[in-house]
């Protein structure tokens, strides 16, 4: 506002005489360069914020570290099957010429160019539209993180009215904070929601590879098995006449691996 204000006047003085042409048209190539520089703000923004948000982030300690690198073994070994790059194709595809491409699969790369929801919510918006539902509101100029993080929550929201599961949305942090671990979880949805579209019919298709839910029930025992093994207390299965209750907070001994009867004390609800 304040530059437009400024050019009226310059302007009025012009036609009044009190400045020049020369002086007029040095104003004018300031404004655009303000103008282009103003564009460019938050891209500079966006890109510094992540940067120190690595340098500035606590380091997770105890079991929190633990989970964070098996996340980030887990996303190594989706990045070795091709799903990075299934994704970005798929992606830059569907939105070609409505956003500008992912530039590479990698996922710092990937992250910081979907970091304000933009593309997320242009994405899921034609795939929508296609499906004859109704498209989610979203902000195109991200001034703020609120801003970023409400596009990313509104996309989710559109991914499950598409038919993607719950289960396989993310957290807006996931995306936000440019790690590599949580990161795992937004190609995981993305990679969800385009298998979603490939059940529809929609072009082009996703060509990511579909893992066997049994493989996934082995990864899911497997990383309960190693929780377990962190803490003291478990929740253990019951089965009585056909029906399953989960008995939560039950004490076993870490020198009883084997969860004898002798060592379970302390039932609570």
């Amino acid at each position: 506002m304040k530059e437009h204000l400024l050019l009226l006047y310059f302007v009025v003085s012009y036609r009044k005489g009190y400045l020049v042409k020369q002086q007029v048209r040095k104003f004018a190539r300031i404004f655009r360069f303000v103008e282009i520089v103003n564009s460019l703000d938050y891209k500079i923004k966006n890109s510094i914020s992540s940067k120190m948000a690595e340098k500035t982030r606590a380091a997770k300690t105890g079991l929190g570290h633990v989970v964070e690198q098996k996340m980030e073994q887990n996303y190594d070994r989706e990045e070795a099957a091709g799903t990075p790059a299934a994704v970005v194709t798929w992606v830059n595809a569907v939105c070609a010429g409505e956003h500008d491409a992912i530039p590479s699969p990698e996922w710092k790369t990937m992250c910081t160019h979907l970091r304000d929801g933009v593309m997320l919510c242009k994405l899921i918006n034609k795939l929508l539209k296609a499906d004859g539902k109704s498209p989610i509101q979203f902000q195109k100029k991200v001034m703020s993180p609120f801003v970023a993080m409400t596009n990313i929550e509104n996309f989710n929201k559109g991914a499950q009215d598409y038919g993607v599961s719950k289960e396989f949305t993310f957290q807006s942090g996931d995306l936000w904070e440019v790690r590599k671990g949580p990161f795992l979880n937004v190609l995981n949805g993305v990679h969800s929601l385009g298998f979603v579209a490939n059940g529809k019919g929609v072009k082009p298709s996703y060509e990511g590879d579909i893992k066997k839910s049994l493989d996934l029930e082995r990864e899911a025992c497997s990383a309960t098995r190693k929780r377990l093994s962190c803490s003291n207390y478990i929740s253990i299965p019951v089965d009585i006449d056909g029906f399953t209750f989960v008995v939560r907070n039950v004490f076993c001994s870490r020198h009883s691996p084997d969860m004898q009867s002798q060592n379970l004390t302390g039932f609570s609800d």
